[in-house]
């Protein structure tokens, strides 16, 4: 991965600003050590006292002591840069389920390949928690257990951390905001920066000792960009380089940077959601399934140098609680959700720096799975009112209200079949409608860049067939392409893969 080298000792003088006293990982200085290290060095050795003898043992018992663990005291004082988004881990695992669940997180510490152990994970944890823990919470789950048993040669990061510190340090994104999934090759990306990261503070004379270093000294670096567009609302990241954003970003622009993601969109629907996005702030992305609902919205958001973050609705959600999280008058607490924990944060933002501060999208994947008008109420009312004054609230039992700022956009996702509900009135309203579907220009040129001539003139002759009746997405045509690329490999002809598609699709 290419380096910037002079972007590196910007970050490595900002993190001695952030730390006085430091000069090495050897000699941090009482801040680093405090902020930082005293902490994670307590968990770490809490883990190896009551988690760590339980790897081969029962996994029901293993289970509860990692939850335990993650969910004792410490965590009231836990340094900001070290387990954000812990409340992620509030996802309660059926009794039914602890056992196989348990189960899939003790093969994860006992593989000796990591990054084939965490495709396995993924796959399944997520069909075992499929209706109550989407891929983040799973992620995070996964992600700091494997942290605290191997801190020497893994280390955790929320993406938009991943991302940040690559974008600032390489001039590259590490990840697509469309594979920001439980696999192995996001992991092997993500580590892989770590190791680079590492290898550059070594050659400085840093030393860092483990990984929790190396954690640290990334989540500075997005930190430090956080300060640096509160100084430069266009989001500048290094004096040297400006780069467009929104302000001075055409439609045009948006589009290119769509496009170099792979994205195929005609103009005018892109329009659309442009002027739908500056104007009511509240979209509905409907269509049939794979034609890149989901993608435009985190793509879009990408190109604008937005914040986003996808919430993935469940069938069972009946209130505002299931969305935002609720209050436990036993413990005297509230455990608020990833989702309201980012609406919090688009608030800081916007006091910190008004009409410059960046915009933050909630992305409701397959919004209509549940009755959109009980879990959204809350919000479909404060939107009303977003009409009248600047920033309005509502309260919550439990926390400070909840407030929706100028710089916070809404966009649901929606399949219209047998397994969703239909919408309110007053959703319509509030929202405006998109329908997105793919033209043959659009497929032709997706299918073209996938296969070579002929087995990409028979994929679009078929595609033609059926486009009228049953409209084929983005997502069956590259599954299609990547399974004849898969099958070629193992001997067959295209004609034979294609026709294994047919049958399967």
């Amino acid at each position: 991965m290419p380096w910037n080298q002079d972007a590196f000792e910007g970050a490595c003088e900002a993190f001695q600003r952030r730390y006085d006293g430091f000069i090495d990982f050897e000699n941090p200085g009482e801040k680093y050590q405090s902020k930082e290290r005293d902490f994670k060095e307590e968990l770490i050795a809490l883990y190896g006292e009551n988690v760590r003898p339980l790897i081969k043992g029962d996994p029901r018992d293993f289970l509860n002591a990692y939850y335990g663990l993650v969910n004792s005291k410490l965590q009231s004082r836990r340094p900001k840069n070290w387990f954000k988004g812990w409340g992620a881990l509030d996802f309660k695992v059926p009794e039914n389920k602890e056992a196989e669940f348990g189960e899939i997180l003790q093969e994860l510490l006992q593989a000796s390949d990591i990054f084939e152990a965490f495709e396995v994970y993924g796959k399944k944890s997520s069909q075992l928690l499929l209706e109550i823990a989407g891929p983040g919470a799973l992620r995070i789950c996964g992600g700091l257990l494997m942290t605290l048993h191997r801190p020497e040669s893994f280390m955790y990061a929320i993406l938009k951390v991943w991302n940040e510190s690559s974008k600032r340090l390489t001039g590259h994104y590490n990840l697509l905001p469309r594979r920001f999934t439980i696999n192995g090759d996001v992991v092997r990306k993500c580590q892989g920066l770590a190791k680079q990261v590492r290898e550059a503070l070594t050659e400085k004379g840093w030393r860092p000792r483990d990984m929790l270093d190396v954690q640290s000294f990334l989540w500075s670096i997005r930190e430090d960009n956080l300060g640096r567009r509160k100084k430069d609302p266009e989001g500048v990241e290094t004096q040297s380089s400006p780069q467009p954003t929104m302000k001075t970003l055409s439609l045009d622009g948006i589009s290119a940077r769509i496009r170099e993601k792979g994205m195929r969109i005609d103009h005018r629907t892109l329009r659309r959601y442009h002027s739908a996005m500056r104007t009511r702030g509240f979209v509905i992305l409907a269509g049939p399934s794979g034609t890149g609902k989901t993608w435009l919205a985190s793509l879009y958001a990408s190109a604008i140098d937005a914040k986003s973050v996808v919430a993935s609705v469940a069938p069972n959600w009946a209130s505002n609680e299931d969305l935002l999280g609720y209050f436990n008058p036993i413990e005297d607490k509230f455990h608020a959700t990833s989702f309201l924990e980012f609406i919090d944060t688009a608030v800081e933002a916007w006091e910190r720096s008004g009409k410059d501060a960046p915009e933050y999208h909630l992305v409701l994947d397959e919004m209509n799975l549940a009755r959109i008008e009980h879990y959204f109420s809350l919000f479909l009312s404060l939107m009303e009112r977003r009409r009248e004054m600047e920033m309005p609230e509502a309260s919550m039992t439990g926390r400070p209200s909840i407030r929706i700022p100028p710089n916070l956009k809404f966009v649901g996702t929606v399949n219209m079949d047998e397994t969703t509900h239909g919408f309110a009135d007053k959703v319509f309203d509030r929202a405006q409608l998109i329908e997105l579907s793919i033209d043959r220009a659009s497929a032709q040129e997706h299918i073209t860049q996938k296969l070579e001539n002929e087995p990409a003139e028979a994929l679009l002759a078929l595609w033609d067939a059926m486009a009228s009746a049953s409209p084929v997405g983005f997502r069956v045509l590259d599954d299609i392409a990547d399974y004849l690329e898969e099958a070629r490999k193992c001997g067959a002809s295209w004609q034979e893969a294609l026709d294994d598609q047919i049958v399967s699709k």
